[in-house]
């Protein structure tokens, strides 16, 4: 497009919209499938699927061992810098479903990172079972994983699902989630972020959340 000629990093001027009709966004591979996939600084609203990861898919049903990256060419799954919005499920994990079991390497000893993001107002659609009780996301697998600088606020049920003993929680603010981190730090639970207004999901001037994150590159050193 040519006149396409700045990138930007701000999330809501990229919007995938699944007008709560179909599944915004499913990165998927095989167990045995190997490439890398960017995506960054995205808005993922109105997500709707009948089982699990309305607005983000990444990783694949059979525990996908290769890179999927949701980021930039690194290999590995990085989420980073999104905004999810009134993403919908009837199973569970309706904002996002993370699954890896990437091994750790020297250059990449955390293969999952799920950092700087804001998830807010995920549901369990009308009729879903009892047991849809985590409206926002969830990691599966063996991989290390590191969710840091996240804000999750306004979801119907619990924010997070951890199913893998290798997860670090670092600056978030998470109200519930099930599971135990294998590490925690600095997380905050205020029910209201005071974003800046109907539709705007930046924090304002009186935000507890403002400065409580921390600047760099993860793991922080």
């Amino acid at each position: 497009n040519a006149t396409c000629t700045i990138r930007t990093d701000i999330a809501s001027f990229t919007i995938l919209d699944g007008e709560d009709q179909r599944q915004v966004l499913a990165l998927t591979g095989s167990a045995n499938s190997d490439g890398y996939i960017g995506v960054f600084n995205v808005l993922i609203r109105n997500g709707y699927s009948d089982q699990f990861g309305a607005g983000l898919e990444a990783g694949g049903p059979t525990g996908f061992s290769g890179t999927v990256n949701v980021s930039n060419p690194a290999g590995r799954i990085s989420v980073l810098g999104n905004l999810f919005i009134n993403n919908g499920c009837s199973w569970d994990y309706c904002a996002f479903d993370l699954l890896s079991n990437a091994p750790a390497t020297a250059l990449h000893p955390i293969p999952v990172l799920f950092g700087n993001n804001t998830v807010v107002e995920s549901v369990c659609i009308n009729g879903a079972p009892a047991s849809c009780d985590v409206s926002g996301g969830r990691f599966y697998g063996d991989a290390n994983a590191a969710f840091f600088n996240n804000v999750f606020a306004f979801n119907e049920d619990a924010d997070l699902r951890l199913q893998g003993s290798n997860v670090d929680l670092d600056h978030n603010n998470l109200l519930t989630w099930i599971g135990t981190p294998a590490s925690q730090s600095g997380n905050l639970a205020y029910v209201d972020p005071l974003f800046g207004g109907p539709g705007n999901y930046r924090l304002s001037s009186a935000s507890p959340l403002r400065n409580a994150g921390v600047i760099g590159a993860y793991p922080f050193g």
